[in-house]
């Protein structure tokens, strides 16, 4: 099974919530993109430093993560986020965490 660095799986989870929010237009999974965006600056790193900074607390004992486990820690990030910043966003957690479909476009899309 292929594995990615911390670093790639941060970036692969970007553009996977990329997608979901190109088709649910969900406002506040726009704003939290806004906040992750990688792309904004020439090394990669977030736009809010603090987000990859937790992504990172949360991968603390890790080097790669596989596809099950980087959707794992992604459902995890999301969570946490939706407390800390209160961003509503549990119905699109739960889509996540319960719809067949997605969870096949994550592990074809890896």
């Amino acid at each position: 099974m292929k594995e990615l660095s911390i670093k790639e799986s941060y970036l692969k989870m970007f553009s996977f919530l990329e997608a979901c929010y190109e088709t649910s237009k969900t406002d506040m999974i726009g704003a939290l993109l806004g906040s992750m965006n990688p792309y904004l600056f020439q090394d990669n790193s977030s736009a809010d430093p603090a987000l990859y900074n937790h992504w990172l607390k949360l991968n603390n004992n890790r080097n790669v993560l596989n596809a099950e486990d980087c959707y794992a820690m992604m459902l995890l990030f999301l969570g946490e986020m939706n407390s800390r910043m209160h961003l509503d966003i549990a119905d699109f957690i739960e889509r996540l965490k319960t719809t067949q479909s997605i969870k096949k476009s994550w592990n074809v899309s890896w």
